[in-house]
């Protein structure tokens, strides 16, 4: 039996490699585990770098790229970046020059997954609750052969929808393709309600835990880390999460951040002069909203979990990114006041929760004087239970023992 694994997305390792490295641990032949780019994206440049990615390298298992793809990648890049940008007609035709260059790529890779399905005798598909083209041709082409396809979670809903009903229903419209996969895996009783709003029937879903979030995978980081974490001064470091705004639903932008009252967050912050704070971009974000603002971004190098690990105090709004300070056991501050989600962590710890600019600044306050005066901040096992894993089993057993048998 061949695994097959499929990146699209540099956050997709976060999700993938752990559940690849459980599968090794349970004795799967690192040649049984086939690990692929399933279309090549600006953001995987690079890639072969990562430190996640080199924990599984160890094991002898590897993310493999195309040579065309590559090629691709160094074209694009260089037209994005090249000067000839700055005059109209030039940048006409470099658009072109892009769009149907972008077409013959897609045929190309369309071909290869085909290629690739078409002379595999025995293969389980892993990927994500996707509803991207190249995903739903994947399921596709693996039906037909009967494969077994297990769709696993792509990070993690902190919320229980839109708070507006109406736009609520447009985010979360009916829709059957989580159906097409064999067995699907969810993180907690929170993604599997979201998930059975818009869907008409779920065919064995199974609730196992985030293996990405885990304490499990989570020592496996720190052991592999490749960086020192100790502070190169007596400053606070604090660490934001810039999101996603929105996105475009049949030609309706339908906001997620409440910009006006994220970019006050970030004035009170820039103010505080024993603070030091840095912006964590969402990765698959080429703007960044906030570069004009005279505030230090992350490196692009550094993992989300490298940033966290030397942070004193994480902010976010509706990311699922502020499961890494939780398991990490740092401070964190749940911005609810400034998107547009019905938030449970509001239920669960109110005390992380932000719901107005006054009572951020309060709460921001308080964590500081924690933090000058040596408090013990305790770990929120709470949260961990609701979100992560509420069971005492490992978790690398229950996501190896579900794709094995």
């Amino acid at each position: 039996m061949q695994y097959f694994f499929f990146g699209l997305r540099v956050g997709d390792l976060d999700h993938t490699v752990p559940v690849i490295y459980s599968l090794l641990e349970a004795g799967i032949n690192s040649n049984n585990i086939k690990y692929m780019e399933i279309f090549p994206r600006l953001e995987l440049k690079n890639i072969e770098n990562d430190f996640r990615l080199k924990i599984i390298n160890d094991k002898n298992v590897f993310f493999t790229q195309n040579t065309v793809g590559k090629k691709y990648l160094s074209i694009e890049f260089f037209l994005n970046n090249t000067s000839l940008n700055n005059k109209f007609i030039t940048r006409i035709i470099i658009r072109s020059i892009k769009y149907f260059m972008n077409l013959l790529v897609k045929l190309f890779y369309k071909a290869r997954l085909f290629v690739i399905i078409y002379f595999t005798n025995e293969a389980t598909i892993i990927v994500d609750h996707s509803n991207k083209s190249f995903y739903k041709y994947l399921i596709s082409l693996a039906l037909k052969k009967k494969f077994k396809i297990i769709g696993l979670p792509h990070g993690m809903v902190l919320h229980n929808g839109y708070i507006d009903n109406k736009i609520h229903k447009i985010m979360y419209e009916k829709t059957t393709l989580l159906n097409a996969f064999i067995q699907l895996v969810f993180c907690n009783k929170h993604d599997l309600f979201l998930a059975s709003q818009n869907n008409q029937s779920l065919l064995k879903p199974k609730i196992l835990g985030s293996i990405r979030f885990s304490k499990e995978w989570t020592q496996v980081l720190k052991i592999n880390l490749p960086i020192q974490t100790k502070k190169n001064n007596s400053k606070i470091k604090i660490l934001i999460f810039e999101e996603k705004t929105g996105e475009n639903i049949n030609n309706k932008f339908i906001p997620w951040i409440n910009l006006v009252e994220l970019t006050k967050v970030l004035d009170h912050l820039k103010k505080l002069d024993n603070c030091e704070l840095t912006i964590c971009n969402h990765p698959s974000k080429y703007k960044k909203d906030f570069k004009d603002a005279n505030i230090k971004y992350l490196n692009s190098t550094e993992t989300t979990f490298e940033a966290v690990l030397k942070s004193d105090i994480v902010i976010g709004c509706v990311t699922s990114s502020l499961l890494d300070p939780l398991v990490l056991n740092k401070r964190i501050l749940s911005l609810s006041h400034c998107h547009y989600f019905k938030s449970l962590i509001d239920v669960i710890e109110p005390n992380m929760v932000t719901n107005s600019y006054e009572d951020f600044k309060n709460k921001l306050k308080e964590l500081i004087e924690q933090i000058d005066n040596g408090h013990i901040h305790k770990f929120q096992d709470n949260l961990y239970k609701e979100f992560i894993n509420n069971s005492n089993q490992n978790i690398f057993r229950l996501y190896s023992n579900l794709i094995i048998k």
